[in-house]
């Protein structure tokens, strides 16, 4: 065999290994992406599962969950609303907290507010009479709040 054929096989045969070795380590990586995405969710699931229990011995009786919830009659009932986004046209007699992307307060909340999310946005004729509990990036209030606003955001606009 002359020297450009042992050339080309030991050539071929580096590269069969290198491709071997690229496969392998794909599905390795692929399986430790895996994992670490079921830890996050599992993590994130058990959070949500706290935050849920702590407002459950807060007397928030009620769970309601869609993918878009607008509420247009009144609430007199502490309730936990989950969405992507949720807005509130009627009036709240009592606490309401809300988990969503986006919250909308068109309304009137005579109790605390509590919402956990992205946007938390009170339209002008919305007014909350209690707290306003927050853990958002942004707030924007063109509405009354008359009581203390408290928690984490990164931006709050008047």
């Amino acid at each position: 065999m002359n020297s450009g054929a042992k050339w080309a096989i030991g050539l071929g045969s580096g590269c069969l290994v290198v491709l071997v070795v690229c496969v392998v380590l794909a599905i390795l990586a692929g399986r430790f992406v895996s994992h670490k995405s079921a830890e996050a969710e599992q993590r994130r699931e058990a959070e949500r599962e706290a935050f849920l229990a702590g407002m459950r011995a807060r007397g928030f009786t009620n769970t309601i969950s869609g993918q878009s919830v607008t509420i247009e009659e009144d609430i007199d009932q502490a309730t936990i609303y989950e969405a992507q986004t949720f807005k509130l046209w009627g009036n709240c007699s009592t606490d309401l907290c809300v988990v969503a992307q986006t919250c909308e307060i068109f309304g009137t909340v005579e109790g605390t507010l509590i919402f956990e999310g992205q946007t938390l946005t009170i339209h002008p004729n919305g007014v909350i009479k209690g707290d306003l509990e927050v853990d958002a990036q942004t707030v924007e209030r063109h509405g009354e709040v008359h009581g203390t606003v408290s928690g984490s955001y990164q931006v709050f606009k008047d």
